[in-house]
């Protein structure tokens, strides 16, 4: 992606950019655009260039990594402010990958416009999909269901991406399982029907994407 950068040098209250709605393609048309060749890491500007859908019906995601806080459009829908720079305690950023309804998407040009308050490489900015190849979930007695919920007894539901199923039960334990989604083993207590139970519930629901466990 190539990047245009505009900035307004006069004081006022509120962001003139936002005013004449540069975020639109009839707004964008009345900014003018420079290249961003020499605009990264600066403060309160505004960038905008074009992309192309992602191929597939997999999530799309933006990912902002290397940069700072604002606010990002894309075709003249706001997909919510961002705050890259702000850290984990890991050092990573606490969030670096912000969600895109492809339902915001053409199959072409779409145009992504940013403000930018803190500073960044826009250049650094990619637009993914997100495919998830396993799914988990815990439920305990002291999970109680919502009020709007029909069930009366604590459960979990696992999906799947629209267009794909369960294929398979990597792990079951009903007792007091240990560990997390990606590292997990058997407790202390635990029913040996764990598994075969969770895989009738699957098998049942293999021409569906969702899976109810209680």
């Amino acid at each position: 992606m190539s990047y245009g950068v505009t900035r307004s040098r006069n004081i006022s209250v509120g962001l003139r950019g936002e005013k004449v709605l540069i975020y639109t393609e009839e707004g964008s048309k009345r900014a003018v655009w420079n290249p961003a060749v020499s605009y990264a890491n600066k403060p309160l500007i505004w960038y905008k260039t074009r992309f192309d859908a992602p191929q597939g019906t997999d999530p799309v995601a933006l990912n902002l990594t290397n940069m700072g806080k604002g606010e990002v459009w894309i075709n003249g829908e706001s997909i919510g402010r961002y705050w890259a720079s702000f850290k984990a305690p890991s050092g990573k950023p606490s969030q670096s990958l912000y969600h895109v309804p492809r339902s915001f998407l053409k199959p072409s040009n779409n145009l992504l416009v940013l403000f930018e308050e803190m500073g960044g490489n826009p250049r650094s900015i990619t637009v993914d999909t997100i495919s998830v190849a396993r799914v988990c979930g815990h439920v305990a007695e002291s999970y109680y269901p919502s009020v709007f919920s029909e069930s009366k007894h604590p459960y979990v539901r696992l999906g799947c991406q629209r267009g794909r199923s369960i294929s398979s039960i990597g792990f079951a334990s009903f007792g007091t399982p240990v560990g997390n989604c990606k590292s997990h083993a058997m407790g202390g207590c635990h029913s040996v029907a764990s598994r075969a139970v969770a895989e009738k519930v699957g098998s049942s629901s293999s021409s569906s994407s969702l899976v109810d466990m209680k």
